[in-house]
């Protein structure tokens, strides 16, 4: 793929952007730390690299245990970089329209998005029901999402790569001429940012730049739900101990065994362990509740074949 890389010593790069903003040279940095977790932020156009950083200004930098890549696809080879198939770890990716169509048919149904309109083979979360025809079975409409916050965690934090549109937030407080007068509050948005960070699972975000028209009042929005994704991904591990992990079994007729679920006692997150396969699937409290009541839910029946 071929990208060009920015740092503070790249002449090229607009420094008057850098000088007072701590957050601003953590990222243009290029620390050589392999004990950090790199995050690699893309641009799929050079006019998205320098709104997002005039935006950053006077944002903190509370992202030590991280270092960072900042780079823009050359237009001669965007396509063959978004046909590669091939995504390094970490990516944050901020492009059009066309990338992201181009990106969801790589990942398929392993892509999770956060949009106004569900589409029918991709899990949405925070679709609105008058926009939408055709409803995958584990998404998640806008008043779902607000009766139960926690099913879109759990959700997120199992994607393998999450496609984050404006369309999803309101226009009030998004500014995009995608957006309309329904949708996620920013409050939600950044939640949601922030859950998406925290999922061990995915190594792909995409963040869709595109308007129909010249608008800067988006990029406040953009670089401020990064920040908070950022924030989660600097807590990613902190389950990875098994201290202060309980376990539970709960019996159901459907299974010959019980099925074992995890709590974490530090981010009162859930897991089960799937009965096809014996892997940790991240679930809700609720998916936990509804087992031991009786009923059954969604996010197991999709992991799991019903033993007779």
């Amino acid at each position: 793929m071929n990208i060009t890389w920015y740092d503070k010593n790249n002449d090229s790069f607009a420094l008057e952007t850098t000088s007072n903003c701590q957050l601003t040279n953590k990222m243009l940095s290029n620390e050589n730390d392999e004990t950090k977790e790199c995050i690699n932020i893309v641009f799929g156009q050079e006019s998205y690299l320098n709104s997002f950083f005039n935006c950053l200004k006077g944002m903190q930098n509370n992202f030590d245990g991280l270092n960072f890549r900042i780079g823009v696809v050359n237009k001669v080879s965007k396509i063959e970089f978004m046909e590669a198939n091939i995504i390094e770890s970490s990516v944050i990716y901020i492009g059009g329209n066309e990338e992201e169509e181009k990106y969801l048919s790589v990942f398929n149904e392993s892509a999770n998005l956060i949009a106004n309109r569900c589409q029918g083979k991709y899990k949405t979360i925070g679709f609105q029901r008058h926009l939408t025809n055709e409803i995958h079975p584990l998404s998640i409409s806008l008043s779902e999402l607000r009766k139960d916050f926690s099913l879109a965690e759990s959700s997120l934090r199992a994607a393998k790569a999450i496609f984050f549109n404006k369309s999803s937030v309101r226009v009030q407080e998004s500014n995009s001429s995608y957006s309309r007068i329904t949708g996620l509050d920013i409050y939600e948005c950044c939640q949601l940012l922030r859950y998406c960070g925290l999922s061990t699972e995915h190594d792909f975000l995409f963040i869709n730049g595109e308007e129909k028209q010249n608008n800067n009042d988006i990029w406040d929005m953009i670089t401020t739900v990064v920040w908070y994704y950022l924030e989660g991904r600097t807590f990613k591990t902190i389950d990875d101990s098994t201290d202060n992990i309980n376990t539970y079994l709960v019996e159901s007729p459907l299974f010959k065994d019980a099925i074992t679920f995890y709590k974490s006692e530090k981010t009162n997150r859930w897991w089960f362990l799937s009965p096809e396969n014996g892997k940790k699937v991240p679930c809700s409290e609720n998916d936990y509740l509804n087992l031991s009541k009786g009923d059954f839910p969604d996010i197991l029946l999709s992991h799991s074949v019903i033993q007779s």
